[in-house]
């Protein structure tokens, strides 16, 4: 599967395919994961996060942090939150079915961390998930649609709806007993 997705990766840097690097990154970031080098595919996800920031689709740019805060978490890094919450805030803001289990990942996230580590303000958010290299959180959350204007607003609900989660078994805890 690597060698294959060497191969894409060659083409598509040929063909100039900026939306197909960014799958092919996110594809060996994944590769990584299940092979248990959660280091290597955080790296590779990141790269990802550079292509899809290029590319400028929010659907795949919120997956990407999605995917990157979960090795984060895995890894024991304290900056799977804020990926998370940059997920989850996209997520919200295009109405995208995967805001549950962003939502559930955060309450794990939230267990495993603790509110401490949540950012203090909207701003901190994009400046902390600006730390990776092409990522653009703040102008991409410009141009998306607006259920929610205000930004510190929305990373409330989204952590107050995550941690009401936690309280009773969820949907997800009882398809897996």
């Amino acid at each position: 599967a690597e060698k294959l997705l060497g191969v894409c990766e060659g083409i598509f840097e040929k063909e100039g395919s900026i939306q197909m690097l960014g799958m092919v990154f996110g594809a060996l970031a994944d590769l990584k994961a299940h092979l248990g080098h959660i280091d290597q595919a955080g790296s590779f996800e990141e790269a990802a996060l550079r292509y899809k920031y290029i590319f400028g689709d929010p659907d795949s740019i919120s997956i990407s942090h999605h995917n990157l805060a979960n090795y984060l978490s895995e890894s024991g890094s304290r900056s799977a939150m804020d990926h998370r919450l940059a997920a989850a805030s996209i997520f919200y803001q295009i109405n995208s079915g995967i805001l549950a289990v962003s939502l559930t990942k955060l309450a794990f996230d939230l267990d495993k961390f603790g509110v401490e580590t949540l950012p203090s303000s909207f701003d901190q958010l994009c400046h902390q998930v600006e730390q990776v290299e092409g990522v653009r959180f703040r102008e991409l959350w410009k141009k998306l649609p607006k259920k929610v204007e205000d930004g510190d607003q929305l990373l409330k609900e989204l952590v107050k709806t995550a941690r009401g989660g936690t309280k009773k078994t969820s949907w997800w805890q009882a398809l897996w007993k």
